[in-house]
């Protein structure tokens, strides 16, 4: 999440805000694992990752990008990171 909050931020300010949202289908639905995650279970765990990312991220979009709030985007963003993992798995279960 970290990289595409990155990207978010420096494709707006190029682009006068606007953020495709193919971006976030690119960085957590259309990507390829490593060839070093070889156990099933470190696939599972990366993919579930990815959903969850995928998932937040819908959020941030629908709630800061599309009405080009991006301070109030950095500070949610900061917020979330601040959270240990129990939490940030409640809050995008949460989401509606």
């Amino acid at each position: 999440m970290d990289k595409y909050l990155s990207a978010v931020f420096l494709i707006s300010l190029q682009n006068e805000g606007a953020v495709s949202p193919m971006l976030r289908e690119l960085m957590f639905r259309r990507y390829r694992l490593a060839d070093h995650v070889t156990d099933e279970e470190g696939r599972q765990r990366y993919h579930r990752a990815s959903d969850l990312a995928y998932r937040y991220c819908g959020y941030l979009e629908a709630r800061f990008l599309r009405a080009s709030r991006l301070h109030d985007l950095a500070r949610e963003a900061r917020r979330f990171y601040r959270l240990g993992q129990r939490d940030k798995l409640e809050r995008i279960a949460g989401l509606q």
